[in-house]
């Protein structure tokens, strides 16, 4: 149980701002987005955080790019393509439209959290959950305003709420308020293969002689 002495003291924090903000964020970043893949079909989008929340960053991929990233990276072990492909669909670090987007939009959202620092930058004083409240309320609401059905190539993305050391359970759990149950079921599926799909390629790589 955590002491009294050690629980940490969160600054007050402006969630009606900081969801406009994150919605507009969103509104710009996706208008670039399909300007900049033309007839590609955007098959994710997420906001990219961390567990402290001290940043929230676009990130997105096209079925067209994770090709292009699974070709180049097979390109010594061509028999593992397939496997390439279903590592890197869920791997958003890994996506040619990570943390891509208006210089604007984000400067807004960098000047907001900014604040939540305290004086030597040690620690990051704003409450997560709130922050991760506030990313799920401004998809759901441009959900809501049927912002990516009017907009993307084909189907609408997968939304989500993306961490770079994440659970599939908290991937799911987040997905879960953003997307149909049919869709969830799916990356469930996605996600079990491509954690498979990377175990096959390291142990290709690097345990075989």
């Amino acid at each position: 149980m955590e002491s009294i002495f050690s629980m940490k003291s969160y600054r007050q924090f402006d969630t009606l701002s900081f969801t406009k903000v994150i919605h507009k964020l969103v509104q710009d970043v996706f208008h670039e987005l399909t300007a900049a893949v033309g007839n590609e079909h955007i098959y994710v989008f997420a906001l990219y955080t961390n567990d402290e929340g001290s940043y929230v960053l676009p990130t997105a991929n096209t079925q067209e790019a994770l090709e292009r990233t699974a070709l180049q990276q097979s390109q010594s072990t061509p028999e593992l393509h397939t496997y390439y492909q279903q590592s890197l669909r869920w791997s958003p670090c890994d996506w040619e439209y990570h943390e891509s987007g208006s210089e604007t939009a984000l400067a807004a959202v960098n000047n907001l959290l900014d604040s939540g620092w305290d004086d030597d930058y040690t620690s990051f004083l704003f409450d997560p959950d709130l922050i991760e409240h506030c990313c799920i309320s401004a998809l759901q609401q441009l959900q809501r305003e049927k912002f990516f059905d009017n907009l993307a190539q084909g189907s609408p993305p997968l939304l989500n709420l993306l961490k770079g050391d994440q659970s599939n359970e908290e991937r799911l759990t987040f997905a879960a308020l953003l997307n149909s149950p049919e869709a969830c079921a799916q990356l469930a599926i996605e996600l079990d293969q491509g954690y498979d799909a990377y175990r096959t390629i390291f142990d290709r790589q690097w345990r075989e002689p």
